[in-house]
């Protein structure tokens, strides 16, 4: 009876992918277009409402629309591009830094050489730190309580410091970048590092770009720069994640 009733559930389970596969196919063509790719399509949606309602407050398209109802109020939903810019002027002005003027790619060569080095020199120090930590219990005693003390502080505090031991060149940014990616070795931590690293004295650098532009009130130069630096780290962490899935062969798929 037993066998019965666990060849009765053995069978309900081969015969139930086989019923899903079927409901799917019978699905329209457009439904199953959209469940295949809903997540890409979704994302889309709510990016592009977004962008039209940042596009609406500086051309003042919300503030006539909501006039009859609001009346003079409703000029507070117009907001001036000093303040915020717009998309249509954040593009226009990327295009012009990175193809008609090019002025953008001397900060990013910039940027990016502080970058890798600092990245690099994390990766060197801390990969094998945390392999000696993790193969060495005694080791792991030993340099755990500088590790906690340093995770737990905010790096940015020691910039100060910094500027004076090694000035406001290549060796400062390189030095904050690593002091805030060694531990998680993170990519977005090692971004962090690059403006912070620049903001604070140095002459070049979409940092010191973003710093520039903010002190004169060109709000799209500083989008451009806020905008060129999450592409990157979007890009990089992304390139990282298929790297750890080919590698990390023992993590249980997600």
């Amino acid at each position: 009876m037993t066998d019965a009733a666990n060849g009765r559930r053995n069978g309900m389970s081969s015969t139930a992918p086989m019923r899903a596969a079927n409901d799917e196919l019978q699905m329209p063509v457009a439904l199953r277009w959209y469940l295949v790719h809903e997540r890409v399509i979704l994302g889309t949606l709510v990016v592009m409402l977004f962008l039209i309602g940042w596009e609406g407050l500086e051309r003042g398209w919300w503030a006539d629309m909501l006039r009859p109802l609001l009346g003079a109020s409703a000029e507070r939903l117009q907001l001036k591009p000093i303040f915020i810019s717009s998309p249509t002027l954040i593009a226009g002005a990327a295009f012009r830094m990175f193809f008609v003027t090019g002025e953008i790619w001397r900060d990013l060569a910039w940027s990016g050489a502080g970058y890798v080095l600092g990245l690099g020199l994390a990766i060197a120090v801390g990969i094998p730190l945390g392999l000696a930590g993790g193969w060495y219990r005694r080791f792991s005693y030993a340099v755990e309580p500088f590790l906690s003390a340093l995770n737990a502080t905010p790096q940015v505090a020691f910039l100060p410091l910094i500027v004076v031991w090694v000035g406001t060149g290549l060796g400062q940014r390189v030095l904050i970048i690593f002091l805030l990616a060694v531990l998680p070795l993170a990519i977005g931590r090692g971004m962090i590092g690059v403006v912070v690293g620049e903001i604070y004295g140095s002459a070049a650098g979409v940092g010191a770009m973003i710093n520039q532009a903010g002190a004169r009130f060109q709000t799209d130069k500083v989008f451009v720069g806020v905008l060129t630096i999450i592409a990157a780290g979007v890009i990089l962490v992304e390139i990282v994640q298929r790297i750890e899935r080919r590698v990390d062969v023992w993590r249980a798929p997600a």
